[in-house]
């Protein structure tokens, strides 16, 4: 990573590495895309923002310091990223990622009343993680280790869709609630992510000395 920041130094004609060839480097290593690569369009960009705001306050709210990064920058496959670490520790914890990976949905939902950008693919992504929960935990009957190991037979398998597509509509509605509680916190969060285009920890510390939150 450090030479590809100083690839990005270099092209810039700047005397030192600076925090945004660290984050470019980061990005283009990890997904392919520039932080030179911002949304142009106003409009567009603030409803990534928005979208993105939503995966970071969850992040705060269910697993503090978590969050590292996140950007409205595009490639042909993201409208934005936001960067979270960390593995689940046990089974609530996992609960808590599937409520991060549903906060853009629910902050678009909250806050414009439409179904958000990535919604297919952030209610895949959850309902894969809790087809996880559920299968490696043995909860709710299901007594799995690994559900690509076994061969279930129809009854069970349509069962456990039920169980997590229940559970989904649940977390969701955990995940609107965050969002409402912290409306306000939320918007911040989408106005300084699509003013500056990449928002660190940091950033999000600083921010929130700044309005109180």
């Amino acid at each position: 990573m450090a030479k590809q920041a100083e690839c990005s130094r270099i092209y810039e004609d700047r005397e030192a590495i600076e925090r945004k060839h660290l984050i470019d480097a980061a990005l283009k290593i990890g997904f392919h895309f520039s932080f030179s690569d911002q949304i142009e369009d106003k409009e567009y960009r603030d409803y990534v923002a928005l979208h993105e705001a939503g995966h970071i306050v969850a992040a705060e709210r269910c697993r503090p310091e978590s969050f590292v990064f996140a950007t409205v920058a595009a490639d042909q496959k993201h409208d934005g990223v936001t960067f979270i670490v960390g593995e689940p520790d046990n089974a609530e914890d996992l609960l808590r990622k599937v409520i991060i990976n549903l906060g853009g949905l629910a902050a678009v939902e909250v806050v414009s009343g439409e179904v958000g950008l990535g919604s297919s693919q952030d209610i895949r992504t959850a309902s894969d993680l809790l087809a996880e929960y559920y299968v490696d935990n043995g909860s709710a009957g299901f007594l799995f280790p690994d559900l690509e190991d076994y061969q279930i037979s129809g009854d069970l398998k349509a069962r456990l869709e039920h169980t997590i597509s229940a559970k989904l509509g649940e977390l969701m509605n955990e995940t609107r609630k965050i969002m409402v509680q912290n409306y306000c916190h939320l918007l911040d969060v989408r106005n300084e992510l699509s003013e500056k285009g990449i928002l660190t920890y940091r950033d999000l510390e600083n921010l929130r000395d700044r309005k109180g939150h």
